[in-house]
């Protein structure tokens, strides 16, 4: 089943693997990939790092050499001594990549992108010259970026010739793109966390605890009552029938956001994955919806913020 509001969607495999965002069996994963696919989804988006390296290897074993879908995976990250160090000199990135098309079982890999690299890694011609030899080498077929907050990263992996960029983007945080989005280049804008770890969701009230694995135990509880602040304002939207739940008000509103290329929110179960793809079906959000979020966004992006 292929439509084209489904161009709009992927899928984030974070959570593949059982550790950012607590335990998710493989036989899980597989399903929900395998799932995904049936339902029209060709973009998955993984990592070298995630579950160190259980979400690719996860990947790997469901679509492999499928030439119907696209994968994106991120390299940059050294976890060999236990805690993430962020690493991008040429033998470093040489023997990630070789471990990644192992695990993925695909060469060329569709997308590969630098894993939040500091400024000036960006900042040396060495790491585009690296990123275009595995596009000669026949290993890759493009090459990108992924960001945080920082608009000169993204501006100078595009000068260079990057094809994507991944940042976050979610009813409350657009860290770089509404500065890009008018900018120079052509590129595919990649939103992340459109659910904030779920805590735009409506699930979560502030008064959780999240194991150490999971990437939320760093969120304090201010920032978590902020996320909840912020959607009790936007009740009304979900009580006029306008959209269903706050988990669809989310995706709908990153998926057809005028700068977004693609949104990839994560998915723990099929349920979660077919409520994802059913919010994207349903369209772009009212002109009055879209409207009331982003007069209320600056409001709670500056309490998120202090």
């Amino acid at each position: 089943m292929e439509n084209s509001q489904l161009e709009k969607i992927g899928l984030g495999t974070w959570a593949f693997g059982g550790r950012a965002y607590g335990p998710m069996a493989d036989e899980v994963a597989l399903s929900v990939a395998n799932r995904a696919y049936h339902l029209g989804i060709r973009f998955y988006d993984t990592a070298h790092i995630y579950a160190s390296g259980r979400s690719e290897e996860l990947l790997g074993e469901v679509f492999g050499s499928e030439k119907n879908v696209n994968i994106c995976t991120k390299i940059g990250y050294d976890i060999s001594t236990g805690k993430p160090v962020k690493r991008f000199d040429d033998n470093f990135l040489d023997k990630s990549l070789s471990i990644s098309l192992q695990r993925l079982k695909r060469k060329p890999i569709d997308l590969l992108m630098l894993h939040n690299p500091p400024t000036n890694v960006l900042e040396n011609s060495s790491i585009y010259k690296w990123l275009n030899s595995q596009i000669e080498r026949g290993h890759i077929l493009r090459w990108g970026v992924s960001v945080y907050d920082s608009v000169r990263d993204a501006e100078l992996a595009l000068d260079a010739g990057a094809k994507a960029i991944e940042a976050r983007y979610s009813l409350i945080r657009r860290d770089i793109i509404d500065e890009l989005s008018a900018s120079k280049w052509q590129f595919d804008f990649i939103a992340r966390s459109p659910l904030d770890g779920g805590l735009l969701t409506g699930k979560y009230i502030g008064g959780e605890t999240f194991p150490k694995t999971d990437q939320r135990s760093a969120k304090d509880l201010s920032y978590i009552r902020t996320n909840r602040e912020f959607l009790a304002e936007l009740q009304s939207l979900v009580d006029d029938g306008i959209v269903q739940s706050f988990a669809e008000l989310a995706i709908r509103f990153v998926a057809f956001a005028p700068a977004v290329s693609i949104v990839i929110p994560g998915a723990k179960s099929i349920e979660q994955l077919e409520q994802n793809i059913n919010a994207v079906n349903q369209g772009p959000l009212p002109s009055n919806a879209v409207t009331l979020i982003n007069n209320l966004r600056e409001k709670y992006l500056s309490l998120l913020c202090e």
